[in-house]
Parts: C-alpha cells; sequence; structure tokens
C-alpha cells in the first residue's frame, strides 16, 4: 500500500515521505531559509 507520511511538528521543518508497504522511495525536507531538498530513492532494499 502506498503512503506518504507528513512531519510538521517543529515549526522549522517540514518533512514529506513517499513509502510503498515498508520501502521508502522518496523524501522531501523543506526548511525555511534554506533550499528545498529532495531525494528521489534508487535503491530498493531500504528496512525502514
Amino acid at each position: 500500500m502506498k503512503r506518504m507520511l507528513i512531519n510538521a511538528t517543529q515549526q522549522e521543518e517540514l518533512r514529506v515521505a513517499l513509502v510503498d508497504g515498508q520501502r521508502l522511495y522518496d523524501l522531501d525536507i523543506e526548511s525555511p531559509g534554506t533550499n528545498r531538498k529532495s531525494e528521489h530513492l534508487q535503491r530498493q532494499n531500504y528496512p525502514y
């Protein structure tokens, strides 16, 4: 099952993760005053 996980508990940072089952395949981190970071994860064997 594909899910989008959003962590906005800290005012300084927003994190969005896309997971398919237990596999993380995309991670976006945004912080004010810094450039947006985006990681498209190619490796398919993440245990997290």
